[in-house]
């Protein structure tokens, strides 16, 4: 090894002697990894590249308002979505946007087998008008709607290990309520309301806020 001095001046302009050392050795060069290529052809005849870890993959065709999943088994399920025609460019974007991500949230849990049908589920869900969400208040912030904290009270007052859910607007509570909430099906969520014991909080809930219109029949 031989080294060398070099003359750098300053950040005040006058010298300095710094010692450089040089080797004929040269660094290793840092090798970038290569992504893995899963080419699936698909049942249209297509083919997409899945990666390493993707099961599903999602496209928007503003033209023909077209929602497509691609999943890696092959199976294409493509959506078509009607009555959008007087929106502009940028409405229709945004609009077909939510539904994708809407969709996409939903299968979060899903494993493989079972894609297929849950985007069924929730493209036959959205067409009926039924379009659920995690609620969110005035200030921002993450709330149960009056349905999960009625099931939430009936839960914690049947199950003693969640006798906690009494506390509906604690954080844990809320988490736990939606995490369950969101692997609820619509006929499930629908016979949760019709349950005698989430009908009687409810109605709890409906006669402390004055809005006897809201009281359900038990």
């Amino acid at each position: 090894m031989t080294t060398k001095k070099n003359d750098l001046p300053t950040p005040h302009g006058e010298d300095t002697k710094v010692e450089a050392a040089t080797t004929t050795e040269a660094a290793p060069a840092k090798v970038k990894a290569k992504k893995e290529v899963r080419i699936v052809t698909l049942e249209d005849g297509t083919q997409a590249n899945f990666g390493a870890r993707a099961n599903l993959l999602s496209t928007i065709d503003l033209e023909t308002s077209t929602l497509t999943f691609k999943l890696v088994t092959g199976k294409v399920v493509n959506w078509v979505i009607t009555e959008i025609d007087n929106l502009t460019a940028f409405q229709k974007t945004v609009y077909m946007y939510g539904l994708l991500e809407k969709i996409k949230t939903s299968l979060a849990p899903v494993k493989l087998p079972k894609i297929e049908e849950a985007i069924a589920k929730q493209i036959a869900a959205i067409a009926k008008g039924e379009f659920n969400i995690r609620s969110i208040n005035n200030a921002g912030e993450v709330v149960l709607t009056d349905l999960q904290k009625a099931y939430a009270l009936a839960f914690s007052k049947q199950y003693p290990d969640k006798a906690g859910w009494s506390e509906v607007d604690s954080p844990a509570t809320i988490a736990e309520v939606l995490e369950v909430w969101e692997n609820k099906t619509p006929a499930q969520r629908n016979a949760i309301r019709r349950h005698p014991s989430v009908a009687w909080e409810l109605n709890v809930m409906a006669i402390a806020t004055g809005d006897a219109e809201d009281l359900s029949d038990m």
